[in-house]
């Protein structure tokens, strides 16, 4: 199992009008806080680590699911970033392979969630359900590029 620090949300002492804030490395005073540009990781998240069991009817809260659409937000910033990154010379890979462990890593947290959450019990609604199960296909479905199987400069001068 892969242990990395990993993109994760942290309440701030201001709250928005929903009840809480958040706040990445970008940090401002209007609530939540996410730049695609920005791919560092704030806090620590022990990817790979099973999500706790859920008891019966203990719903998703809304919380979980704005950490799943920023982990989903922060593999998709990182796949950006390292396709840029693809000309790479020797001496800069250290970092990139960093970048490509986090990648992969948080591919690997959205896989496990969504097998978790697939269970109509933890949702209020069946169309919620449905939706996730949408969700769960997408995330599933085959052509996500695990980095460290296949690095970036392997593709060096294809495209712009």
């Amino acid at each position: 199992m892969v242990f990395l620090k990993i993109f994760k949300p942290r309440k701030t002492g201001s709250s928005t009008a929903s009840g809480s804030s958040f706040s990445t490395a970008n940090t401002n005073t209007t609530g939540t806080s996410f730049s695609s540009a920005s791919t560092s990781s704030p806090t620590a998240l022990k990817i790979g680590e099973i999500p706790q069991p859920r008891q019966a009817n203990q719903r998703i809260t809304p919380l979980e699911l704005r950490e799943f659409r920023e982990l989903l937000q922060y593999r998709y910033a990182l796949d950006i970033e390292l396709w840029g990154l693809r000309d790479a010379l020797e001496f800069q890979r250290d970092k990139v392979q960093e970048k490509m462990r986090n990648a992969d890593a948080a591919l690997e947290r959205l896989q496990v969630m969504v097998e978790k959450w697939d269970r109509g019990d933890l949702w209020s609604t069946t169309e919620e359900w449905q939706r996730w199960k949408k969700i769960k296909g997408w995330v599933l479905e085959g052509g996500k590029r695990r980095w460290l199987m296949h690095p970036p400069w392997l593709d060096a001068g294809v495209g712009g």
